[in-house]
């Protein structure tokens, strides 16, 4: 099943009615907003239910009852889930601070015996001064030098320190003597590597007591008509203002559907052969026809819903009243929301085998795996990642084009990986700003959507795997044996995951896991060994 939504022609001479109803039906859902919120969060108790009470006070009926309820459900329900998205997100920036803080920690520490070792050895050199050439430079030779400092180099005969550092990815070399490479260079890192700790661990401590509050108070109640609206009051006409606030806070009115109904709604019946649509208001109690309204965009997907006989579908029908600054008049537009079936047949047979998708940034990576598990063919596409955003996303969509050609040429279904950009975007606060400016100048948004339209044009079935560990996986097991780079091999373990198969923790490998199993956590803790080494 896919969700239409369909928006009409524009009416500019309507009913005062429209307008009269609108906002006394959002007024009634703010109402039954305030009082399912007071009686989660405020512990009221209602001597009936929400559906009564709401049909009671306002004297509606059962049908636009219903219909206020669940909408009032869903701005609370949504208010939840944001919410709680907003504490993951948190909470993977805290993550990511951390794990840059230990990484600080352990250079300052390297830097401090360094430093150390640089103090040592000068005083052993000083003791050489006195020795003729020849002794010196035997004494030199045999005088060792211990370095805590990956990118750094010493010459022990002429005395000199090399750092070499990336740039752009051009590799630098900078020479320094021993006195200045200790207090031009060492000095330098030293304190500003204190002061990068210091600010990571105000951040620590002010993401901790965030998520301390978030997580033990209450959410705050919806603000109707947004916080900018209302803070725009100041310096404006108090009649304008509350026309503008009204038209941000009584913005929509919408009936859900029902199955048993004629046109799929009691409340609007909608003929697409008249072009008529009749409204039964239950609030003014009156009843509205409106001749020669019409849906342009897919207009024939409605009728043949209100048309066919074997299927009725709900109708959520309602309108909207906006603005034309070019008439400088109010006009109304009719929505329709409903479900269809699909026509089409998608291939989802996954005895023939699969083929496993990895997406990176930059390129994609398809594998061909027979039933068996086996792999018979690979494929990468290569996309450019410019500095422009729609440029990247017209890049990404010519790529997703020649990988839907390549899965309709196998007549297979597909297997992706579930992937959550939104934390990756999280942890990359302190990555390289190279690649962290690529990382959010890449279209992730996207992705699905463009996959979901060749799947569709194509008529093949799309699962997903889970991710962890797939690339590791790939570089341990399948990118030596196979031949095959990291990329390929983790789309190769993405695709034997979508088929059921279990990767097998090789011999040589047991050794660094407590567990001999095949779960994710054995991996994890081989991952954390291998690493350590």
């Amino acid at each position: 099943m896919s969700h239409v939504c369909l928006f009409s022609n524009r009416i500019y001479d309507f009913d005062p009615v429209f307008s009269t109803d609108l906002q006394y039906f959002n007024r009634v859902i703010m109402s039954c907003y305030n009082r399912l919120f007071d009686q989660k969060y405020n512990n009221l108790s209602l001597s009936s239910s929400i559906h009564m009470y709401i049909k009671n006070k306002y004297n509606l009926n059962d049908y636009t009852a219903n219909s206020i309820v669940n909408i009032s459900k869903g701005k609370l329900k949504s208010q939840e889930e944001l919410n709680s998205f907003y504490l993951d997100e948190k909470k993977e920036k805290l993550k990511s601070v951390e794990d840059k803080l230990k990484s600080k920690e352990k250079y300052l520490k390297s830097l401090y015996l360094e430093y150390e070792e640089i103090n040592t050895y000068y005083q052993k050199y000083k003791d050489f001064n006195n020795l003729d050439l020849k002794d010196k430079n035997k004494k030199l030779s045999k005088l060792k030098f211990k370095n805590h400092l990956s990118n750094i180099s010493f010459d022990s005969l002429n005395q000199i320190f090399t750092i070499s550092n990336n740039f752009k990815k051009t590799l630098i070399c900078s020479k320094y003597s021993i006195h200045s490479f200790q207090f031009g260079y060492l000095s330098s890192q030293i304190q500003r590597t204190r002061a990068i700790i210091s600010k990571l661990k105000y951040s620590r401590n002010n993401l901790k007591q965030k998520i301390f509050n978030f997580e033990r108070r209450k959410p705050k109640k919806l603000l109707w008509g947004s916080k900018k609206v209302i803070n725009s009051r100041f310096g404006m006409d108090s009649l304008y203002f509350k026309k503008y606030l009204n038209s941000k806070r009584f913005k929509e009115f919408r009936i859900s559907g029902r199955k048993d109904a004629k046109f799929g709604n009691f409340v609007f019946n909608y003929s697409p052969l008249n072009k008529n649509l009749l409204y039964i208001s239950d609030i003014s109690r009156k009843e509205i026809n409106i001749d020669n309204i019409y849906f342009p965009y897919l207009g024939d997907e409605l009728l043949k819903v209100l048309t066919q006989k074997d299927f009725k579908c709900p109708i959520e029908f309602g309108y909207k009243i906006k603005y034309d600054p070019k008439r400088n008049k109010n006009y109304l537009v009719f929505l329709a929301s409903f479900e269809i079936s699909k026509t089409k047949r998608y291939n989802s047979y996954i005895g023939d085998g699969v083929i496993g998708l990895d997406i990176n940034f930059g390129h994609l990576d398809l594998c061909d795996i027979s039933k068996d598990g086996n792999l018979l063919d690979t494929k990468t596409i290569n996309f450019e990642i410019t500095e422009s955003s729609k440029q990247n996303e017209i890049n990404l969509k010519m790529a997703i084009l020649e990988a839907g050609k390549y899965i309709n040429s196998k007549k297979k279904p597909l297997i992706k990986e579930r992937l959550e950009f939104q934390n990756i975007k999280n942890k990359s606060k302190y990555e390289n700003k190279y690649k962290k400016k690529m990382i959010h100048k890449f279209p992730t948004d996207k992705i699905d959507i463009f996959l979901q339209k060749e799947s569709d044009k194509y008529e093949f079935e799309i699962f997903e795997a889970n991710p962890a560990y797939t690339s590791f996986i790939g570089r341990i097991k399948y990118a030596g044996v196979k031949k095959i780079n990291t990329h390929i091999s983790a789309s190769y373990v993405i695709g034997r995951r979508g088929l059921g198969f279990r990767e097998k923790v090789p011999k040589k490998l047991k050794i660094y896991a407590a567990n001999k199993d095949s779960s994710f956590k054995t991996w994890s803790q081989i991952s954390k060994n291998l690493s350590t080494k």
